[in-house]
C-alpha cells in the first residue's frame, strides 16, 4: 500500500491518469494465472531477488515494471537478498573463499550499497522484457508510453525459452541418475551417508 500510494502521488504530480489497484487485495486466496492476466501490467517493488510470486508473474507473461537496482538500494526496498540475512543463515553464515576464476568485483555477501546494487542486476525480475524505471516520475512516463502488447509478446517468447532450457537441463540430470540405486530409509541414514549431523 505504501508503494501504491507513492505511484498514485507521482501520477498526481505529473498530472497523468493512473488507475492502480493492489493485486493481492483484488485476487484473494488461491488464484489461477488467468486471474493475473485480467490486469494490464504489474508494478513490482520486490523484497527479495527471487520469490514465488515473481515466478508466477513471469509465468503469466504479464508486463512488469520493476525498479532499477539503484532505486532499490536508495529506497531500502529489498531486505531478503543475502545468505547472511537473518531470514537464512544469519550469524551462522561462513562465507566461502572467492573462486579463483571469478571476475566479480564484490562478494555476494558484501552489504555495501555499491556491492548490493551490483548483484541486484542478476535478480530474477530483470528479464529481457522487464520495464525498468529509475524513479517515480520515470515510472509514470513509462506507464503512459509502453506498448503493452509488444511487452506481453516478448514475455511469451521469454517464457518459452525458460521452458525449453529447463526441459533440456532436467533431461541432462535424469540421464545421470543411477537406475535402481539404493535410497536411504530415513533422515538419520541420509545424514550418516554424508557424515553430517544436521541438514540445517
Amino acid at each position: 500500500n505504501k508503494y501504491q500510494q507513492m505511484v498514485t502521488d507521482a501520477c498526481a504530480r505529473e498530472r497523468k491518469p493512473c488507475f492502480l489497484v493492489n493485486m493481492r487485495e483484488r485476487v484473494k486466496g488461491r488464484f489461477q494465472y488467468k486471474d493475473i492476466n485480467k490486469f494490464k501490467a504489474a508494478v513490482v517493488f520486490p523484497y527479495a531477488v527471487l520469490s514465488y510470486y515473481l515466478a508466477d508473474l513471469v509465468t503469466t507473461a504479464i508486463p512488469m515494471f520493476v525498479p532499477s537496482p539503484s532505486f532499490i538500494v536508495e529506497n531500502g526496498i529489498a531486505h531478503d537478498i543475502k545468505a547472511s540475512d537473518s531470514h537464512y543463515c544469519g550469524a551462522r553464515f561462513q562465507e566461502p573463499p572467492k573462486h579463483p576464476k571469478s571476475k566479480h568485483p564484490f562478494s555476494p555477501e558484501d552489504h555495501s550499497e555499491k556491492a548490493t546494487e551490483y548483484w541486484l542486476q542478476y535478480a530474477s525480475y530483470y528479464t529481457p522484457c522487464s520495464i525498468v524505471f529509475q524513479n517515480m516520475s520515470h515510472l509514470v512516463y513509462l506507464m503512459q508510453k509502453t506498448n503493452y502488447s509488444e511487452v506481453y509478446q516478448c514475455n511469451l517468447n521469454y517464457r518459452k525459452q525458460i521452458l525449453e532450457h529447463n526441459r533440456r537441463e532436467w533431461n541432462k540430470l535424469f540421464q545421470k541418475i543411477e537406475k535402481h540405486r539404493r535410497m536411504p530409509n530415513s533422515i538419520r541414514e541420509s545424514l550418516d551417508w554424508y557424515k553430517e549431523s544436521t541438514f540445517y
